[in-house]
């Protein structure tokens, strides 16, 4: 099975208020345990509130190199695969979305040809119990405190291609590490794109009466459909999470 695996480093864990200012990917096939291609890049910011954390300097982030960022070689891996891997699945997922909404939102439109909020994903940090496929004891289920516990040398923490390659050595030292993800995938339902509707909390009758959920943080009525039921709406929606 073919896997994308996924790290994102940000300015901070909100991704309404931070962005993602670096992502990387290695596309990889599990069967015979080879990277086939990789990807990293910066993103331009201002300013990050996190480097203490991942070590990216403003100054790093402000070369006119990336001052256009192209995240095709992204989307061309994950058009391969059939899955995408991170550790903490939860956060790389709501960051690779800012990134796209930030550096190619075409990518997140419901007539996209490839829909990338559709692909499943498989989290490391919780979908795996390290102890058992290891067969030794796992002092943390931090990426680094794995690494060390199973024998790996870690390259540097908190920088997007060293985890992405850390967490690529951590699985392919797992036996059975295509069925384990292969069986995760076949079981998970296929995912419907978010999407959130403009009504003011009062007007709450017409989204609820279609199934909607309020959502407090940005205010605003929230639902995963199918493009079928998008398109059935009597009212206009926008895309949340790709």
């Amino acid at each position: 099975m073919l896997v994308l695996v996924i790290d994102t480093e940000t300015t901070g864990i909100d991704p309404s208020k931070n962005k993602t200012i670096e992502m990387a990917a290695a596309l990889v096939d599990l069967k015979t345990k080879t990277i086939l291609k990789s990807y990293s890049c910066l993103m331009p910011s201002e300013t990050n509130e996190a480097e203490k954390f991942n070590g990216i300097s403003a100054e790093m982030l402000s070369s006119p190199a990336i001052k256009t960022v192209d995240l095709k070689p992204f989307l061309d891996m994950a058009k391969e695969s059939g899955c995408f891997v991170a550790h903490n699945a939860q956060f790389d997922r709501s960051f690779l979305t800012r990134a796209f909404k930030d550096h190619h939102p075409e990518a997140l439109l419901a007539s996209s040809e490839f829909k990338i909020g559709q692909v499943p994903w498989f989290c490391s940090y919780q979908n795996i119990n390290h102890s058992d496929v290891f067969n030794t004891k796992i002092s943390s289920r931090k990426l680094t405190h794995i690494a060390v516990d199973i024998g790996l040398v870690p390259t540097k923490a908190h920088r997007a291609l060293a985890d992405v390659l850390t967490l690529v050595d951590i699985l392919l030292k797992i036996p059975d590490v295509n069925d384990i993800v292969e069986k995760f995938v076949s079981s998970v339902p296929p995912i419907k794109p978010l999407y959130k509707a403009h009504f003011d909390f009062h007007d709450k009758e017409i989204p609820k009466s279609h199934g909607f959920r309020w959502e407090p943080l940005d205010k605003s009525w929230r639902k995963e459909m199918s493009d079928d039921e998008v398109a059935a709406l009597p009212f206009k929606v926008e895309l949340v999470d790709g």
